[in-house]
This record gives structure tokens, sequence and C-alpha cells, in this order.
């Protein structure tokens, strides 16, 4: 025998007496021994009270399985604080486009009269005055509109902030939420 063909059949023979040698055929264990698993340790990913948690030494835990819950309360009162704000800045937005509207149909109706009075003008029916004042009245409601369409785009900037706001609270009230990251067995 070569020493290539031993070392080809060592472990052949090696792996075929293991075989053998632990299995006696009467459904008994021949070998008796330990295992090593991973330990994982579940963790609330936010601070709080722990209010439940349902688990016991023994339980199989799916993977995603809600396990368990931290207190929210304070992440509820305030994502009802910024809900409640969100509403006002909204009634305002609209409050603001009810104000721009009418100021729109003001300046329709100066224009109007301005158009009138410019005519009554060059027929020297009038002076000049009744036509600088209408111009000067259009002028004022042109900068009240310039004035609420800023105010309009300061609340639609308050808005996005809200928005971001709350996203952030809904990811933190997640967050109260304890998840099994694994499938496997409480120790």
């Amino acid at each position: 025998m070569n020493y290539s063909s031993c070392l080809f059949l060592c472990p052949v023979i090696m792996l075929t007496m293991m075989a053998q040698g632990c299995h006696t055929g009467n459904n008994t264990p021949d070998a008796r021994g330990s295992f090593v698993t991973g330990r994982i340790t579940m963790l609330a990913p936010c601070p709080g009270e722990l209010l439940w948690l349902n688990i016991s030494e023994g339980d199989t835990l799916e993977k995603g399985r809600h396990v368990g819950s931290v207190d929210s309360l304070p992440a509820g009162i305030k994502r009802r604080q910024v809900m409640a704000q969100m509403e006002v800045n909204r009634a305002r937005m609209k409050n603001l486009d009810a104000q721009l509207h009418v100021q729109e149909q003001q300046r329709k109706n100066l224009l109007r009269e301005a158009n009138r009075l410019d005519e009554l003008r060059k027929d020297d029916r009038i002076s000049a005055e009744p036509v600088d004042d209408a111009i000067g009245r259009m002028q004022v409601l042109d900068a009240q509109a310039r004035a609420l369409q800023t105010q309009r785009k300061i609340l639609a900037g308050e808005l996005n902030v809200m928005e971001s706001q709350l996203e952030e609270i809904d990811y933190s009230l997640e967050k109260c939420r304890i998840i099994n990251p694994v499938h496997g067995v409480v120790l």
C-alpha cells in the first residue's frame, strides 16, 4: 500500500468506524454531549417602563412576534398635540385662502372702478384724484395679498415640519414594541 492510498483510506475507515460505533440499533442513545447555542438578548429599542412581556422559559418564538411593550403614553400625547397643531394650521390655511379670494374680488372691483374713473377723467368730467385713489387702494390690496401669500407659505412650511415630527413620533411609537428578532427558544 502506498502513501497516497493510505491518505485516502484512513479517513474513510475512520468515518465508517464512527458511524458503526454510534449505532446499536435499539433506539437508545449511544453518546451524550452538550451543544452551544447563540444567545440573543432582546432589548426594548426605546426607554421607558416595561408594560408587559409575554414570554416564558421554553417558549418557541417565531421571528417578528410581538412579545412585549414599553410605555408609549408620552409619544402618544405628543402625537395628538402635533395632530391638533396641524389641524389648526390647516384651518388657518383655509382662512388665508378665503382672504386671498376676497382680496382678488376686491381688486377686480377696484380695477373696474379705476377704468371707469379713468374714462371720466379723459372726458374731463372728474379730476385725477379719484383715479389716483383707486390705484392707491389697488396697490394696498396687492401688498396685503403678498403678505397673505407669505403667511400661507410660512404655514405650509410649518405643516411640513409637523409632518416630519409625526413620522418621528410614529417611529418612536413603533420602537415601543418589543419584537423577537429571530426564530428560537427562550432559555
